[in-house]
């Protein structure tokens, strides 16, 4: 029976996927190695705006809004979660003063915890994703290429203060040159500080670094989340702190000048 449920409850979370099931990038990106355990999902919801102080090239968004973002964990076992993530409905303008929209694009991927935390080791995981070439590359939204990322995940409890660090890479392919890769590597390191019972705040530094000089992009992104009926609220803000607005790929990849978001997230049990 349980192994039954199992096999539903992922096949109707794989079809919703299809037709389609979306889900967003998690709030952080410096993912939490720790896995859902198996037979619980987490699914949320939530937006993300994003501005430039200018356009390059002119056509290039110079401000982008993401709603309804989406996100949807699957605990399919102690040690293994499904991500499927997806960026949701994007309005932009860009630098001509055109107003443009698309789908976002969609990725899914694999968490899976080799090492639990204890008193003495940080816990440990890997991770890759594969995203999907949903959003058309016509008005530079994104890349409408298929990309690979795979990241090396750490976290350790210090009292109540957690540390999160991610180090690891991605395969692109180059929209504007055919037949043509870009490499990164992708890096991340997060703070987490419980305010109170109900309460904490975070502070990340994320970002990659690319094979060409415009490609090195970092970002800061902190804010607060908060848990109500049992569900957790986050909001938060992001500014560049390396690198141009100049995108590739994908658009407002670490390039925002500034940003805001909401986000809200709740777990649950399928049996």
């Amino acid at each position: 029976m349980r192994a039954s449920l199992r096999f539903i409850s992922i096949s109707a979370l794989t079809l919703g996927f299809v037709l389609p099931l979306r889900a967003q990038r998690p709030v952080l990106f410096t993912e939490n190695p720790k896995t859902l355990g198996e037979g619980k999902f987490d699914i949320g919801f939530g937006f993300e705006y994003l501005k430039k102080n200018r356009s390059i090239p002119l056509k290039a968004p110079i401000w982008l809004l993401r709603v309804p973002d989406a996100r949807t964990y699957i605990g399919v076992s102690d040690i293994i979660d499904v991500l499927i993530d997806w960026r949701g409905r994007l309005f932009a303008e860009q630098g001509t003063g055109t107003h443009v929209s698309d789908w976002g694009d969609a990725r899914i991927g694999t968490k899976i915890n080799f090492l639990k935390e204890t008193r003495s080791q940080p816990s440990f995981a890997i991770m890759y994703l594969v995203k999907l070439p949903s959003t058309k590359h016509d008005e530079l939204l994104g890349s409408n290429q298929t990309d690979f990322y795979l990241s090396f995940l750490a976290a350790k409890e210090i009292g109540d203060i957690q540390l999160r660090a991610s180090l690891g890479f991605g395969i692109l392919d180059d929209p504007e040159h055919p037949h043509t890769q870009l490499d990164i590597y992708t890096m991340g390191a997060a703070f987490l500080l419980p305010l109170g019972e109900e309460n904490r705040l975070f502070i990340e530094w994320t970002g990659f670094l690319g094979s060409h000089r415009d490609q090195t992009k970092f970002a800061t992104r902190c804010g607060i989340e908060r848990t109500i009926l049992n569900a957790h609220w986050s909001a938060f803000g992001s500014f560049r702190v390396i690198g141009d607005e100049k995108d590739f790929g994908t658009a407002f990849e670490y390039s925002e000048g500034w940003g805001v978001g909401l986000f809200v997230w709740k777990e649950f049990s399928l049996w």
